[in-house]
């Protein structure tokens, strides 16, 4: 496919994109409010050990300005699924990062999201 000027200068960005939707290294697994565990790139991204985010509340994690659309997403992501819903998590230095989160329907009382930053 031929690409323009301004796509050959953002090809990097593109190819990371690409990278990024063919193997999302971020997700994680949870029942209810509780977080059962993340992925390890997850973990890293947040500056935290996989094992400190296992067996907690989800809504610690979640910007207090987020935290309906999250409520939200997981009453959705219990039947149908959600796709690209924007949520920040609390990294551990304080500051947070987006995440668009993409949530399998709900089939065995665990919830499974795959992440990407945005």
């Amino acid at each position: 496919i031929p690409l323009s000027r301004d796509d050959i200068g953002r090809l990097p960005e593109i190819v990371r994109g690409l990278l990024d939707t063919l193997h999302p290294p971020l997700w994680c697994r949870a029942a209810r409010d509780q977080i059962l565990s993340v992925s390890a790139d997850l973990a890293d991204l947040l500056g935290y050990d996989a094992a400190d985010l296992a067996d907690i509340d989800w809504h610690t994690m979640v910007h207090p300005d987020d935290i309906a659309r999250g409520e939200a997403a997981q009453r959705d992501g219990m039947g149908n699924g959600v796709v690209g819903v924007v949520i920040r998590w609390r990294c551990a230095d304080g500051s947070y990062v987006a995440l668009a989160w993409d949530v399998a329907p709900l089939t065995d009382g665990v919830m499974y999201a795959v992440a990407r930053v945005v």
